[in-house]
């Protein structure tokens, strides 16, 4: 699928679908056909004709006679014109492509949308949420199925630009949103895989992909079992002890910036690629839905993988922390107390409380990189769904700076996040008799306390955010669960924001 902008000076004869918007109690709004006088006042009839009511995402498809310039026109419905909001427009998008999804024979589609009037968005916003939500309408993951049903796209979408201005800007929202989405996919894809598929080595194996296709910029390191366990990451190491998949650590080094020794922003994924929850056994009524608690790494992948697409001048440090967390004669059992890679020790309360023994020895590695920014991301706590449920993702920081802008990199792409405390006092939850803390807190605010049993491995002159996506990584659909790519977007959109403006967090 191409998105093409069409000069504003070309003729409109290389289409087989014109789609317009029309707005509520105004006919004379549809002005991009305000020169084609015949074809404006045969549309108005049609659309008196067919008692159309011009209400958010009304649709009238009409296939046109040989009087016509188009084949096919597609009119929606936009409500008033005043009062067009963001969501309205995804809504407007999203049923005009499904009807075209139907009509597969539709392969060259001319779209006179971007003039709406829509608050505080502009037309670089309106392409690039275009293409995010196209993308989206058009994924199918059918790796799987013996007998696939082709998903038959659309072959160019022409998007009508009116001045050199606006196909500047149009060039750059494509070029931006073709690569992120093609981030998301990626991720949606490994997210999506089996879990007898999808193993910690798997990601290994993709993160050395990633060197193989951009070896001027791109390095990989590979850490095994053992050579997790002589870092000295023992709790990351006793977490996959009862698998026969053995954890991998893959850390992939992405060097775009122009001043080389320029400090790394570093991504870590958590990259569960199973999780039953070890001794203390989740219900097994939706224990599948676990293959999905490696979509924190799965995310990371995606976003550097769109960062290296957009040649940004950064430098990234992705770290992929992959392990299965299962029963089995070495798994590690509550009670236990494992010495972290930073010296502290931890008492296992809860071994379903893994992903934050995983996170917090490699929070503590990443120190030796000298990182700028730290950004974890993980589907870490029930809780968090709990309070959040699937719309925002939940977001802890010890920077105020660092989360406004990540608050406002997620309204850019409509991936919002929502910023909860880490209290001081919330610490004293994780006290242990035996131990400096524990893993687990039985007290209320459990997506809180993961996050303050986080930051205790984190230094503080760090800028650091934790992103819990237990909500938000995945979507309901009929027959269970599928990724929904998500934070790869609100990642992206943070790298090319700081890719472009040099952000200085300051925590000392």
């Amino acid at each position: 699928m191409k998105f093409i902008l069409e000069n504003y000076n070309s003729e409109d004869n290389l289409y087989d679908c014109l789609i317009l918007g029309f707005f509520k109690n105004n006919l004379n709004s549809s002005y991009e056909i305000e020169n084609d006088v015949l074809l404006k006042k045969k549309l108005k009839k049609k659309i008196i004709e067919e008692k159309f009511v011009n209400k958010i995402g009304n649709i009238l498809f009409i296939n046109s006679d040989k009087s016509f310039k188009y084949k096919n026109i597609i009119i929606v419905g936009c409500g008033n014109k005043k009062f067009l909001s963001d969501r309205k427009y995804v809504k407007i998008i999203k049923k005009v492509f499904l009807l075209i999804q139907k009509h597969c024979y539709i392969k060259n589609v001319l779209l006179y949308l971007m003039k709406f009037n829509i608050k505080e968005r502009d037309l670089y916003w309106k392409i690039r949420i275009l293409i995010k939500t196209i993308s989206e309408i058009y994924y199918c993951f059918n790796k799987f199925k013996s007998k696939k049903v082709k998903n038959k796209l659309v072959k160019n979408i022409f998007i009508k630009i009116f001045n050199q201005n606006e196909f500047n800007i149009g060039s750059q929202a494509i070029y931006h949103g073709k690569n992120i989405s093609l981030g998301v996919k990626i991720s949606k894809d490994i997210s999506n895989m089996p879990p007898n598929i999808c193993t910690p080595k798997y990601f290994a194996k993709k993160a050395k992909s990633l060197e193989n296709k951009f070896r001027k910029k791109v390095h990989v390191e590979i850490f095994d079992s053992k050579d997790i366990k002589k870092l000295g990451m023992n709790a990351y190491y006793n977490v996959g002890l009862g698998s026969n998949n053995k954890s991998f650590m893959s850390i992939i080094h992405y060097n775009g910036a122009k001043e080389k020794n320029e400090k790394p922003i570093v991504l870590i994924g958590k990259g569960v690629t199973f999780d039953t929850g070890g001794i203390c056994l989740k219900n097994s009524l939706d224990m599948y839905e676990m293959k999905y608690d490696m979509s924190g790494a799965a995310s990371v992948f995606g976003a550097i993988f769109s960062a290296i697409k957009l040649n940004l001048n950064l430098n990234i440090i992705a770290i992929l922390a992959c392990s299965e967390n299962i029963i089995g004669n070495k798994s590690f059992l509550p009670g236990y107390v494992i010495k972290t890679f930073s010296g502290k020790t931890v008492e296992i309360l809860d071994t379903d409380a893994e992903g934050r023994l995983i996170l917090c020895d490699v929070l503590s590695y990443c120190k030796k990189f000298n990182p700028k920014i730290i950004i974890d991301v993980a589907t870490l706590t029930g809780d968090c769904i709990t309070s959040l449920g699937n719309l925002a993702t939940g977001a802890f920081s010890n920077n105020n700076e660092l989360i406004y802008d990540f608050n406002e990199s997620g309204k850019d792409v409509m991936d919002i996040i929502w910023n909860l405390p880490i209290f001081e006092e919330y610490k004293k939850y994780l006290k242990s008799n035996i131990a400096d803390l524990s893993n687990f807190s039985k007290n209320s605010a459990g997506a809180i306390t993961a996050a303050v049993f986080l930051s205790c491995f984190v230094d503080k002159r760090i800028p650091w955010i934790h992103l819990d996506i237990a909500g938000t990584a995945t979507l309901k659909v009929r027959h269970g669960y599928v990724s929904s790519g998500r934070p790869v977007d609100l990642l992206s959109q943070f790298l090319l924001k700081n890719s472009l403006i040099d952000t200085i967090y300051n925590n000392s």
